[in-house]
């Protein structure tokens, strides 16, 4: 492992059970790690499954990150362990000889199997929860323990963005933003009228980064979680509500409610149908614009970031139990196996949600090849944008070719100057349709952004079948264009000009690949 100890700045490893795709406890890990690192921290991630687009995002931003099976990586000594998720945080204090000056465990919810808490929670100095609802929860009977609520919070560019332009009487742009839509609210989506459109953002539509641009540019969102303090904070109205039933519009009587509840539904737990909720959206939208600045405030008292991370900060910094985590710990080697053999379940049942895709480089017009190529993995159903991977090269290389995937795919791009697919099936809607395992785009990339989606086996066997109709009806129509030209063909020869006979040959050549 390599040594740190000496080093004087402080230090703090997180763990998560993945940094890949955009959903609430990577970013909500990212946030912590940066604001560590903006102390002046020696800051370190350790996680199962490490994919785009969140590979990227903590590689910006500075924040080193090992995975599962590079523990040699690890430094031997941290000043504090942020044990987050209970499979990888159980695996690095049973199977490493890490030790810690500090612990703290944190739970994001109440309910996941993943949110409970790691064994050696009796050892904490410190407990982290999202909610009070969470809190109450997971609490551990050991009351010598501090407990510390930490909410999804705001980055204060949220609060200078706030939307302040007219609203209509009712939404015509809305938003869903989820990782697990509700059947209902895609049905609402097929029943709002012609002048009301529905985008659907997470991992059942198309996963994007969640921006103050992207939120005001729509009337309404519907949403739980941590993008409710968002809407509060650029002014956007927000109807709470996900795959579990929930409130509704959130007003100035309830707000605390629900933030007891961490805005996830369960302060009232209430399923519509598609036409229930179209109704509530539009009889009570015009109410709920009039919450705007009331919910903005809350938000600004109680979920601006930068204060409640002081406020952590600070709590960490004070608490002290004087645990021996500086100890090696005792366990068996049938505890080290089953925690290791949980990590590599999940790894392996996370891997079939990531696609992997490859850069092709080259420098002096020599042609692409395995050795002068970067491999990544990322999320399927999510935008990713390759920018950076194929700038961090770009002053000795050019990027020529870019294969989305090593199975068959619809895979969109935007690239820069332009990229052609080289063996995709057909075009259709959705994108590029491949049905090879090594789908190729060419071309100069100086800029990529990419979505793709698997194909399921249904969706390959019916590709497999158009194609064999197709083919079946296309040597039906070769039969009987071959008739076609031999009659022509008899009536061309009993002509003395050689000129038809020419036209003739040429025909044949183009059609049947014949002379």
């Amino acid at each position: 492992m390599d040594v740190t100890s000496a080093n004087q700045k402080p230090s703090i490893l997180f763990t998560n059970l993945f940094l890949a795709a955009r959903s609430g406890s990577e970013l909500h890990i990212l946030e912590l790690a940066k604001a560590f690192s903006a102390k002046g921290w020696n800051v370190t991630c350790y996680t199962l499954v490490l994919a785009y687009p969140l590979q990227d995002q903590f590689a910006q931003a500075g924040i080193k990150v090992i995975r599962f099976g590079e523990e040699r990586l690890l430094a031997d000594h941290y000043s504090v362990l942020y044990a987050q998720h209970h499979i990888v945080s159980d695996y690095i204090w049973n199977c490493t000889p890490v030790t810690f000056d500090k612990v703290i465990v944190a739970s994001l919810g109440p309910q996941s199997e993943h949110e409970k808490l790691p064994s050696f929670s009796q050892e904490a100095d410190l407990q982290v929860f999202v909610s009070f609802e969470t809190l109450e929860h997971n609490q551990l009977d050991n009351s010598k323990i501090p407990t510390f609520v930490f909410p999804n919070s705001v980055d204060k560019s949220w609060f200078e963005c706030a939307r302040y332009s007219s609203l209509p009487k009712t939404p015509k742009r809305i938003a869903v933003i989820s990782n697990h839509v509700a059947q209902e609210l895609l049905d609402l989506k097929r029943i709002v009228s012609a002048s009301c459109h529905i985008d659907c953002y997470g991992y059942e539509g198309c996963s994007v980064e969640i921006t103050p641009s992207l939120i005001t540019s729509y009337d309404l969102i519907i949403s739980i979680g941590r993008t409710v303090p968002l809407c509060f904070a650029a002014r956007v109205p927000l109807y709470c509500y996900d795959v579990h039933g929930g409130p509704g519009y959130i007003s100035p009587d309830t707000v605390d409610r629900d933030a007891f509840f961490n805005f996830s539904g369960r302060s009232n737990p209430y399923r519509r149908s598609a036409q229930d909720l179209l109704d509530d959206i539009i009889s009570n939208y015009e109410s709920a614009t009039r919450h705007l600045d009331v919910l903005h405030s809350y938000a600004q008292e109680n979920s601006d970031f930068s204060n409640n991370f002081e406020r952590l900060y600070h709590t960490v910094a004070t608490t002290n139990r004087a645990s021996a985590h500086m100890k090696h710990r005792q366990c068996t080697e049938l505890t080290k196996i089953n925690c290791k053999n949980q990590c590599e379940t999940f790894v392996e049942s996370y891997s079939k949600t990531l696609g992997i895709a490859q850069l092709f480089f080259s420098s002096h017009g020599e042609p692409a090849n395995e050795s002068n190529s970067i491999t990544f993995p990322y999320c399927y159903h999510t935008e990713i944008d390759a920018s950076n991977l194929i700038q961090s090269r770009a002053r000795n290389e050019v990027c020529i070719r870019f294969d989305p995937d090593i199975h068959p795919v619809i895979c969109t791009t935007s690239a820069k100057p332009n990229i052609s697919a080289l063996n995709r099936e057909r075009s259709t809607q959705e994108g590029d349709l491949f049905i090879t395992s090594d789908p190729i785009y060419l071309g100069e990339i100086r800029r990529l952004q990419f979505y793709s989606s698997p194909l399921s086996d249904v969706e390959l066997c019916l590709e497999y079948y158009r194609l064999k109709t197709a083919k079946e009806e296309s040597e039906h129509l070769i039969t009987e264009l071959e008739g076609d030209l031999e009659k022509g063909g008899q009536i061309v020869r009993s002509c003395k000009d050689l000129t038809p006979i020419k036209v003739l040959k040429k025909i044949k050549s183009r059609v049947l690949g014949c002379n």
